[in-house]
């Protein structure tokens, strides 16, 4: 229990991360943004359970080959799981960019093809997110949960400036620019900190 109690802080902080520019958006824009808001992000729900999923299945393994000391396994598997992230975050932005207005108005309403612009901006930060996602992974595996916060936190601090710069400004698109620059900054802290894991186990060896 006190080693998984991290996972719990983290996925606290993971919950907050995406209400962060709803709560921006509702006090600078009004409910009616916020509700298009909130149904245009929920299509990207999709690939998140598909990266998410597949990593929860691999994960295992990662961890088998971190434990046994097989680098070379262990990062081969992870570009894996890197590389099918990076095609499901194409695929959204490909599908975005050439069907999002249609889609948009065949889900929901005709008035939301004016926010295409703001669902391929949240397809591109899913991207990164997915990305992230899995290589965050990498860490799990290695049983440093306290690690995985530091780039919740980023994320966090992130979220919260980006955010009440680009709302008022920008209104959805600023939101969702948010998000894409957080997903970049998230994406930046996991790397270090799987480098840095690294470097420590080298230098334990």
């Amino acid at each position: 229990a006190w080693l998984a109690l991290p996972l719990g802080f983290t996925m606290m902080l993971n919950s907050l991360y995406t209400n962060i520019p709803r709560y921006f958006i509702e006090h600078y824009l009004g409910e009616r943004e916020l509700g298009i808001f909130a149904a245009i992000a929920y299509l990207i729900v999709g690939g998140s359970t598909v990266a998410n999923a597949l990593g929860q299945s691999i994960r295992p393994r990662l961890a088998k080959y971190y434990a046994v000391g097989n680098g070379t396994a262990f990062h081969t598997l992870l570009l894996k799981l890197v590389g099918i992230g990076i095609l499901l975050g194409t695929v959204g932005v490909l599908v975005a960019l050439l069907a999002g207005r249609e889609i948009l108005i065949l889900l929901y309403r005709p008035e939301y093809a004016s926010q295409a612009s703001v669902l391929i901006w949240l397809m591109v930060a899913a991207g990164i997110g997915y990305v992230g996602s899995s290589l965050g992974n990498g860490i799990l595996a290695t049983r440093a949960f306290s690690r995985y916060i530091i780039p919740h936190l980023v994320a966090i601090v992130g979220i919260t400036g980006f955010s009440a710069l680009l709302v008022p400004a920008y209104g959805l698109v600023g939101a969702a620019w948010a998000l894409c620059a957080v997903s970049l900054l998230g994406l930046i802290a996991i790397i270090v900190t799987l480098k840095t894991i690294k470097r420590q186990e080298t230098a334990l060896s």
